[in-house]
């Protein structure tokens, strides 16, 4: 209002006021004007009746608060509210719906109502009021109010408030120690505040109520003279047109006016529904109003929700808009279309155990018959999808046995709340819903049980609680309120009662009657809902598969006698055949060996395989050897398991011999010993395993290692193929000092030529100082690993075929040891030894699973529950050799200012960070923001420094706003590039993840990003932008995954590669927040096969466990020509070494006894020299072993 226009009504109040009598401009809450010394309220509390009974069983439900009009117009009685305040601080509020006007200096009669106006025989009556306090008052002088009842023993403060929070008037009553506030079937009277304030003046205790009557002295005799000029105006703020599925509607205005704005009101419903229904706003400031939205009230919208707002300031009423409703677009009503007509299954179904197959109809009225192989089987009508009873509660405190049921079935014990009303999303099986009558109860409990009929209660036993808005979603749209309610309070006789959203049910026991150990409250509530016919339009039929051969079988289903649908599902109990490779049963193993198996499912074609050795999970193909194992019995363990959870296990028992060389304990000078005597004997004690006499000849040898500075030449490459054609490679590096000193000795202290771009080696130029004449032996040694389930190979070079010929290979990424003995001939020429160790990929092509989740937002909100099973599970599959990898494609939060969302997000996520299971997560518009975009809390949970340390992390731009991680499956390297919301298609964002994606071009790439494909298969805006900056230029892209849409949809798209030939590229969304309890941990299992070039999608809830959330052909489907990249990878060294056994004698020792020592003296030695020799003893039936080769050095 503009400043003059308040001065001249200003003016125009003072002028009237000094002609006489009281009145009222601008804001309530100050009644008359300022600096008046005389005004009162606008209404006035005249009387209060709070201990009505009069000895009758539900006297207890005729309490009422009479109030009176003290204006000198008429008032709306809907524009307020009645507030009961506690002595801690807290208050009740209850609602008056009624739109009821009050005359001038007239009384209305607030009945209070409460569980005791419902008892029994149904709702008390108007009737019923007037015949308890012999009144004859007409409707229109007594208005409802559904309330949870006022205090008959507890101090209390009643208020009546504006819709919008401001206070009009109070009254106080104090109740005696451990008495009534006033004797039974009384009133307390109230005079008005003749000081000024707004709390009433207490006149006294009436014997008689009279409600209705307002006595002399009560009121004051002239009434408040109103002035209002204005109309309320309104403006929306931040007019909403779309919000996604399952999220609440925050809808506000800004709306003016002269005086305090009595009441604003939202009508709303969704396009479909007939009525409105209808809610107050609050102030949140000056002229600001608002209100939420319960998602549970948007649930389904279709084609749009509506609403609209009433604003009244008292005394003028508008509408808002004048014309029609505003409407918002709620996610993608398409989501609740019926299935698609015809089977649940198609061929690429594989069915193992209990199964149902599920028949779909238009019209609850087809016939349905259904058959497998031409049998008959027998159907049940039931819901397309599960319903999920939501409702809001207040107190549930944790620890307590509250829970719902479904007849006699636990469905669930009861989340505790934290604050005021939380919503509740609880999914009822469809074998617990059946056509037409349906009860649901809710129960509440102590802590050691829920309550049953007729148990006997103690007081505080229960736990007291309050629910409100009670409804039953259909998973097609439909919103059913309960048609009753049945209640026992206790004394285990049934109470029916009428619901009525808004409505506070109480549960508990509560303090018991002044005369009764009745409860105070419902010891149990039954929501009775009709569920109508139509809605069932499914058939099911249950399939024992273990009755059957494995195979594929024919499902047909005949509707209405004519129209026909057919699958041919496979039936699949058997569990996958495991092929041991590489070890027998039983045998005895000396060295270095690999232990390695393969796993077939001739039904599914889908297995995975696991193994441990000794209970210790291992890796195939593991590599180990004698050295590493203990002498003796060992075995390993294989367990494999198909694409529908059989699962077999096969054990191989070995053995592995005694290390221990025949030449053993005592040897002098001991190895790597010094300070040696000039004058040394060499000796070693020589032991005969049939005790037999031995000659022991000793040996000059040599060792060249890195130990030698400047002897050994190093270098490293990556090569375009393993292993070179020639000896010197172009591109070869050679190493520097710091890099030889590397591989000076076993120290866990790598040498790592690294490449995913090539093939890299290291290649080693080894001088000998003996002539090849004097060489009985050379052996190659190295020691250190690659990645898990990768080849290490040990060439040298064949000089007379010029080629690199493999010696030796080992797998994994623990470190092995890798030995071979040269064929001198071969592989020594000019005195030198040329070794090259490179790592080799194996075209193993073996199948992996990666585990797919998106928009979890609801878990971290209102279902913290879920969200670690989900991880849990993952983390137990990544354990069992079944899945690999985790991807997160943002909403990991609700709202991202919310730290508590924030950290129930985050210690779930922490089960993959305690398993060591690889995963990533990118932002989405909850985590960031749609219009101000803020990270602050993302990188405070997920930012970079929580996953440095997993070996998968590649990189990152903008503290983990974007990152990528490098991981192997299966024989394929693979990048997986995560870019979050709100920057994705900057430029920067792009040139960072285009130099990315060239970076690690052989590298199989899968784009990770929140939004890209709506429900429909088409690119948004920056879906598109990304596939044309980043998809399309960049070959070794694969696959993109994507959320933020509540459905599911794919596209493959064929993009010309030249030569005739195409790239595919899969596309896939998939989201679930719009489901039940936030869609009820549905997540993507994406197997991929690269042996037949196919990827199978399957959907499942470890939650529920169960399998698709959408129909079969959306959440379960293969697509074929999957064509992945090769991996490449690294070599990572620790140790070489070249041992040179000659054949220059030292000495001998013959006929030694066996545990004795042979013994030879040695001359020539010089000051400060190394020397390394070695033994070899033999019997004289041929019996023969060599030492290794040990080491001294002499004294100065």
């Amino acid at each position: 209002m503009q400043p003059l226009k308040k001065l001249m009504l200003l003016f125009i109040a003072v002028i009237m006021l000094l002609l006489g009598g009281h009145y009222t401009y601008g804001r309530t809450t100050v009644p008359g004007l300022p600096g008046s010394d005389r005004f009162f309220p606008d209404l006035l509390i005249t009387e209060i009746s709070a201990n009505p009974s009069k000895g009758n069983s539900r006297g207890e439900g005729y309490e009422f608060i009479e109030l009176y009009n003290n204006t000198d117009r008429s008032l709306n009685i809907k524009d307020y509210n009645i507030r009961c305040h506690i002595p801690d601080g807290t208050f009740v509020q209850w609602d008056i719906t009624e739109n009821r006007r009050i005359s001038p200096k007239q009384a209305v009669v607030i009945w209070v109502k409460n569980s005791d106006s419902y008892k029994d025989k149904g709702e008390l009556t108007h009737s019923d009021f007037n015949r308890h306090y012999h009144s004859s008052l007409s409707k229109e002088q007594v208005v409802s109010a559904e309330a949870s009842g006022m205090s008959n023993i507890h101090d209390r403060t009643i208020s009546v408030t504006t819709d919008t929070g401001n206070t009009i008037v109070t009254a106080s009553y104090l109740a005696g120690a451990y008495s009534p506030v006033t004797p039974n079937g009384s009133s307390i009277l109230y005079d008005f505040p003749m000081d000024g304030s707004t709390s009433m003046v207490k006149r006294g205790i009436s014997d008689e109520p009279g409600p209705g009557r307002v006595s002399k002295g009560q009121v004051p005799e002239q009434p408040n003279h109103i002035v209002d000029q204005m109309r309320p105006s309104v403006m929306p703020i931040k007019l909403k047109t779309e919000i996604p599925e399952r999220t609440d509607l925050p809808i506000s205005f800004q709306i003016e006016d002269d005086r305090f704005i009595q009441r604003a009101t939202i009508y709303f419903k969704r396009h479909q529904d007939r009525t409105f229904t209808e809610a107050n706003l609050s102030s949140t400031e000056i002229n600001n109003f608002s209100y939420v939205v319960s998602r549970f009230d948007l649930f389904a919208s279709n084609p749009t929700f509506d609403y609209y707002l009433e604003v009244s300031d008292g005394y003028h009423m508008i509408k808002y808009p004048e014309d029609g409703n505003l409407s918002i677009v709620v996610g993608n009503p398409s989501t609740y279309k019926p299935f698609k007509k015809g089977i649940s299954l198609t061929n690429d179904t594989i069915l193992s155990g209990k199964k149902y197959i599920e028949v779909h109809k238009k019209e609850a009225r087809d016939k349905v018959r259904l058959y497998r192989d031409d049998s008959l089987l027998q159907t049940k009508a039931v819901l397309s999808r599960p319903p999920t009873l939501v409702f809001e509660a207040n107190n549930i405190k944790e620890g307590y046995k509250n829970a719902l049921f479904a007849g006699k079935r636990q469905i669930k014990i009861l989340e505790p709340t934290h604050g005021s009303f939380s919503p509740f999303e609880i999914m009822i099986p469809l074998s617990n819903i059946k056509q037409g009558k349906n009860v649901l109860t809710v129960r509440s409990g102590s802590r050691h049980k829920s309550y049953v009929k007729n148990s006997p209660i103690f007081k505080n036993q229960l736990n007291d609680f309050e629910m409100k808005n009670v409804k039953l979603l259909l998973g097609d749209g439909t919103i059913i309120r309960p048609k009753e309610v049945i209640a026992d309070y206790g004394d285990g006789k049934e109470v029916k009662e009428m619901y009525r959203d808004q409505r506070i049910y109480t549960l508990g026991h509560g303090n018991p009657r002044l005369r009764s150990n009745q409860s105070t409250k419902a010891s149990l509530r039954r929501f009775v809902f009709q569920v109508p016919s139509e809605k069932f339009l499914t058939e099911r039929a249950v399939v024992y598969t273990s009755d059957f051969a494995d195979g594929r079988y024919n499902v047909k289903a005949v509707i209405n006698g004519s129209e026909q649908y057919e699958a041919n599902p496979k039936f699949d109990n058997t569990a996958p055949e495991i092929s041991i490779k590489s070890l027998a049963e039983g045998q005895t193993y000396k060295g270095t060996f690999t232990i390695d198996a393969e796993s077939i499912d001739r039904v599914s074609k889908w297995s995975s395989l696991q193994a441990a050795l000794d209970g210790k999970r291992i890796k195939l193909p593991y590599t180990t050897s004698s050295g590493k194992l203990k002498r003796g019995k060992h075995s390993v363990i294989f367990t494999a398991s198909d694409a529908v959870g059989n699962v077999s296990r096969k054990t191989l028992h070995f053995q592995v011999v005694n290390e221990d060389p025949i030449i053993k304990d005592t040897v002098f000078p001991r190895n790597n010993s010094s300070d040696v005597p000039l004058d040394s004997n060499l000796s070693v004690k020589v032991n005969d395993p049939t005790r037999d006499n031995v000659n022991a000849i000793f040996y000059r040898a040599d060792r060249y290692d890195y130990t030698k500075k400047g002897h050994i030449k190093g270098f490293s490459n990556i090569a375009d193929r393993e292993p070179p054609l020639e000896l010197e490679a172009a591109g070869e590096a050679e190493l520097r000092e710091l890099e030889g000193s590397k591989l000076s000795k076993l120290d866990h202290n790598y040498l790592l030529t690294k490449s995913n771009h090539g093939f890299p080696y290291q290649r080693f130029d080894i001088p000998i100082d003996d002539h090849i004449s004097k060489v009985s032996e050379a052996e190659l040694e190295w020691t250190g690993h690659s990645y898990s389930g990768r080849r290490v190979t040990m060439y040298a070079w064949n000089h007379k075929r010029y080629k690199w010929e493999a010696l030796a290979y080992g797998y994994g990424d623990k470190d092995f040891t890798l030995k071979a003995v040269l064929d001198k001939n071969k592989y020594i020429k000019d005195q030198k030894v040329q070794v090259l160790i490179q790592d080799l990929p194996e075209a193993v092509n073996q199948n992996f699973t990666l585990i797919w989740m998106s928009d979890t937002q609801y878990y971290s909100s209102t279902f913290p529950f879920i969200f670690p099973i989900m991880t849990n599970w993952a983390k137990t599959q990544y354990d069992k050799g079944n899945a690999g990898y985790v991807i997160h494609t943002g909403d990991i939060v609700d709202f991202r200012w919310d730290l508590n969302q924030w950290d129930v997000a985050s210690k779930s996520m922490a089960a993959l960070d305690g398993g060591m299971v690889p995963y990533g997560v990118t932002p989405g518009n909850h985590d960031a923001g749609s219009i101000f975009i803020d990270y602050k809390n993302y990188q405070k949970y997920f930012g970079r420094g929580r996953f440095t340390s997993q070996p998968s992390y590649g990189g990152d731009l903008n503290d983990n706003i974007h990152h990528y991680d490098l991981v192997s499956f299966g024989g394929h390297d693979f990048i997986i590039l995560y870019l979050g919301w709100g920057s994705e298609t900057d430029n920067s964002t792009i040139k960072w993840a285009n130099s990315v994606l060239k970076k690690y071009s052989d590298r199989n790439a899968i784009l990770a990003t929140h939004a890209y494909l709506d429900i429909d298969g088409k690119r948004t805006a920056k879906g598109q932008t990304m596939f044309n900056k980043l998809v399309k230029p960049n070959q070794n892209v694969k696959i993109v995954l994507s959320g933020h849409f509540f459905g599911a949809s794919r596209n493959v798209e064929e993009i010309p590669a030249g030569k005739g030939k195409v790239r595919r590229v899969i596309e896939m969304l998939a989201d679930y927040q719009g489901g039940p309890e936030g869609g009820q941990g549905y997540m993507r299992l994406l197997q991929f096969d690269p042996a037949n070039k196919q990827l199978r999608v399957k959907t499942y809830s470890p939650y529920l466990d169960h399998y698709n959330f959408f129909d079969s052909g959306t959440d379960e489907f293969t697509l074929s020509k999957v064509e992945l990249i090769p991996m490449h990878k690294q070599v990572a060294t620790d140790y070489l070494s070249l041992n040179v056994y000659t054949n220059d004698k030292i000495g001998m020792d013959e006929n030694v006894k066996s545990s004795r020592k042979a013994e030879i003296p040695i001359k020539g030695l010089k000051p400060s020299m190394d020397y390394y020799w070695y033994v070899e003893v033999s019997d004289k039936y041929g019996g023969k072993a060599k030492s290794p080769i040990w080491k001294f050095t002499t004294d100065k």
